[in-house]
């Protein structure tokens, strides 16, 4: 007897269930099972769920997966519906020409969500040579989609090789000292919603220098010059243009001299 009251003193929870509160503790039902817990805890000791905030998280693992289904199927199905609502637009934009050879690179960059397209472009320089018809280098590279790409051009001189060092060297004397504006390349573009754009880009004297100097070195090197390498000269190509005009012209005057002919006879009719 005096051992077991000497047991009872030492160990306060002797006596007490397995699984139950110590005695003293105030008692709540827990939120989910229901069985009496102590006020103070955070995590029930019979279905382990939790007290505060957290237990309002658990899931079932079927209402789990209804969620992560709703979440896949919205990801896929969200952005064709805001495109629709939006509607299909491109924000087609122009910068940073830069010259490699006889070619010359612009950054086109679209914040839309459809693509625009590059129609044509056309260069111009102050008392610089004509004939100039920029072709863009891939067909392709002028369907612009949401984003940015570097696009070029052919820049087209119609130069020959000694017209393309005349040209070049007033400019270094002027334009590339001070890297004044010696021309522009004018961009035209058309939106997705048919809205068209003009895009006017600054050139400096030694970019258009530094693509003429590329076009005087390829063109001493052909050996058969002609228009549609670029290679002829101003004078070649308004002699052929004077040849082509004389052509039409008297084709034009023999077609008015020519007199209709008769009518075939049919014999019985």
């Amino acid at each position: 007897m005096g051992s077991g009251s000497s047991g009872n003193a030492e160990d306060p929870d002797a006596g007490t269930a397995p699984g139950a509160e110590p005695a003293g503790e105030q008692l709540t039902p827990c939120k989910q099972c229901r069985q009496p817990i102590s006020t103070k805890a955070r995590l029930c000791r019979h279905c382990h769920s939790f007290q505060d905030w957290r237990g309002y998280l658990s899931l079932s693992s079927t209402v789990l997966a209804l969620f992560v289904a709703l979440v896949s199927v919205a990801s896929i199905a969200v952005p064709p519906m805001v495109s629709l609502l939006r509607g299909q637009r491109s924000a087609v934009r122009i910068s940073n020409p830069v010259v490699r050879g006889e070619a010359i690179y612009i950054t086109a960059s679209n914040l839309g969500n459809s693509a625009g397209v590059i129609e044509r472009a056309s260069l111009s320089i102050i008392g610089g040579p004509y004939g100039i018809r920029p072709q863009l280098r891939n067909p392709a590279e002028g369907f612009v989609p949401p984003g940015s790409r570097q696009v070029g051009f052919d820049i087209g001189f119609n130069l020959s090789s000694d017209e393309a060092i005349n040209v070049a060297f007033p400019m270094m004397a002027g334009p590339i000292r001070s890297r004044r504006t010696a021309g522009a390349l004018v961009v035209h573009v058309r939106q997705a919603d048919g809205e068209q754009e003009r895009f006017e880009l600054p050139i400096t004297g030694i970019m258009i220098a530094d693509a003429l100097f590329a076009h005087s070195n390829r063109c001493r090197q052909e050996r058969n010059p002609s228009y549609e390498n670029g290679c002829w000269g101003l004078r070649e190509v308004r002699a052929e243009s004077d040849r082509l005009h004389a052509e039409v012209v008297s084709e034009g005057r023999g077609g008015r001299s020519r007199s209709t002919p008769p009518a075939a006879s049919h014999p019985g009719r």
